[in-house]
């Protein structure tokens, strides 16, 4: 080659790429780049994998590394599947892990060496543990991301899977004990104890505090009446005590007449039942305390009769205030629900060209508000739907208002007979029959102490065969079972990393690849550069 045809070529430059018949692929430019400084390249290439791999291992070495140690355990009381005791209170699992718990195993196992209350109670949490549902979702996850599925096949494909699960849902938890950076280590002993003490405790609180094994309803217990009491007052007061204690009694036998099967429970050798403690109560109070309060009477048997009156002018106050307040609630009611059915007797309808017509004929109360016609499909289906449910609500809210009003007006004739009853009372008292108490034959007043004593004392046991059915219908319906949870695997122990040898290695491939491409670029730069001032110096010459 002449040195005219160099000059020409050096004048040219490098080959346009992009011209039709000369093309050539950047990537072959590229690597015609690289092989040609490939010494350079291997020497920092091996320089950027020492780099990364240092860096890699110094943070898997210097990171924090913390302690896990789990116990697997299952619960077996009934309504766990529907996150409720067996009582109907919500069960959830902040409730293993209460501060109430946690403090006493803290201070039982003397943890206050180790670390503050504070941090203690951060340590833990549960899970629910179920590999199989896993499982079950991953699969029917894959399933559901077929975009080729119809709406009907989509459908199907849920519902078996809502069944499937349904079938899995085994109570199955996990109660995991976690570290935090510079804690003081606990033995592994210990810590599988303090996981054991948790759920001990947790099933000691559910049944003695919480109550899960027990209705939710109130009753009176033994301390209803206080026997020093009965002997301090005077005798019509003691009477009007026994009275209201046997009418507290006998709300209490209709609360547990409510439960399942608790008509049929029986207490004590005797084989008491609800029925028997509702009729004894109902003759006590009808052939011995009234009796007695007619023999107080009779005689004039009174401490202070001053007291006696007093005390019946302050229950007649206070009866006329709760009756008026009852009756005040009871008409509240009653125009509530007499302005809501006013509203809805003013039908409205919409005719099919959108024009809105109100019918002045009232709806059929005892209809229900429910439609004339059932729903042709010629009209709007959601207007029908709505209409449906509409009148359900309806129909319920009526309800609802109907019950208070009957509530509220029973309360009512009960405050209305009680008043009379005081008002009587009243009036009999202040016109006694002997007006000085010496008068009065001792004997009389023996009977009416011993009569009180005697009604007491059935009161009380009345009390006790109630709270035996109570408890044994809580037995038959509530019971957790002699446990409340076993566990179902071994206490395990294992040192987590906050970040795993796996994403370690991602992270170091990724940053690698990255540098290379970056050492890439620079090479070509760099060659791009020495080209053009090698032209440059080709051309001064």
């Amino acid at each position: 080659m002449s040195d005219m045809d160099k000059k020409n070529m050096q004048e040219a430059g490098p080959p346009d790429y992009y011209v039709e018949g000369v093309y050539e692929s950047p990537f072959k430019s590229v690597f015609l780049v690289i092989w040609r400084y490939r010494g350079v390249f291997i020497i920092l290439t091996g320089l950027v994998t020492i780099l990364v791999l240092a860096l890699a291992g110094w943070k898997y070495s210097g990171q924090v590394k913390e302690n896990i140690t789990q116990l697997t355990f299952m619960i077996h009381f009934e309504g766990i599947e529907d996150n409720q005791y067996p009582n109907g209170l919500k069960f959830t699992l902040p409730d293993i892990t209460a501060p109430g718990i946690l403090y006493k195993v803290y201070t039982e196992n003397h943890l206050d060496k180790y670390m503050e209350f504070v941090q203690f109670s951060k340590l833990f949490f549960v899970l629910q543990k179920n590999d199989q549902i896993t499982l079950l979702e991953a699969e029917y996850s894959e399933k559901l991301r077929d975009n080729k599925l119809k709406a009907p096949e989509r459908k199907k494909i849920e519902e078996e899977f809502i069944a499937k699960k349904s079938e899995l849902l085994i109570p199955v938890y996990q109660l995991i004990l976690t570290s935090f950076p510079g804690m003081k280590a606990i033995p592994f002993e210990l810590r599988a104890k303090i996981l054991n003490n948790i759920l001990e405790n947790w099933a000691e609180f559910i049944l003695t505090t919480k109550g899960v094994d027990r209705y939710q309803i109130d009753l009176v217990s033994t301390n209803i009446l206080n026997p020093e009491d009965l002997k301090a007052e005077d005798y019509f007061i003691n009477s009007d005590m026994l009275r209201m204690a046997i009418g507290r009694v006998m709300t209490d036998v209709m609360k547990v007449e409510n439960l399942p099967g608790a008509k049929l429970v029986t207490a004590g050798p005797e084989k008491v039942s609800l029925q028997d403690i509702r009729f004894h109560l109902e003759d006590l109070l009808e052939f011995k305390l009234n009796t007695l309060v007619g023999l107080i009477h009779q005689v004039g048997a009174t401490k202070n009769r001053q007291q006696t009156l007093s005390y019946l002018q302050n229950r007649i106050f206070n009866k006329k205030l709760e009756t008026g307040e009852a009756g005040a609630v009871k008409e509240v009611y009653k125009n509530s629900l007499d302005q809501y059915m006013r509203r809805q007797f003013r039908e409205v309808s919409v005719s099919l060209s959108g024009e809105i017509v109100e019918s002045t004929q009232p709806r059929s109360i005892g209809a229900g508000n429910m439609p004339a016609m059932i729903p042709q499909f010629g009209d709007s289906l959601f207007t029908n739907l709505m209409t449906l449910v509409r009148d359900n609500s309806d129909m319920e809210y009526r309800q609802s208002i109907t019950n208070k009003i009957i509530s509220a007006g029973l309360k009512e004739v009960k405050l209305e007979r009680d008043l009379q009853y005081y008002n009587q009372m009243y009036e009999i008292i202040k016109k006694p029959v002997k007006d000085q108490p010496g008068e009065i034959n001792s004997s009389d007043l023996e009977l009416i102490e011993k009569g009180h004593k005697i009604i007491y004392q059935e009161i009380i046991q009345a009390i006790n065969d109630l709270n035996v059915i109570y408890l044994e219908v809580c037995r038959n319906n509530l019971d957790p079972g002699s446990q409340v949870y076993t566990l179902s695997g071994p206490i395990l122990s294992k040192t987590v990393s906050s970040l795993s040898l796996k994403k370690l290695i991602l992270y170091a491939v990724f940053s690698w690849i990255i540098l290379e491409v970056l050492l890439i670029l620079g090479i070509y730069l760099k060659n791009l550069t020495s080209d053009k001032e090698h032209r440059t110096s080709g051309r001064a010459s």
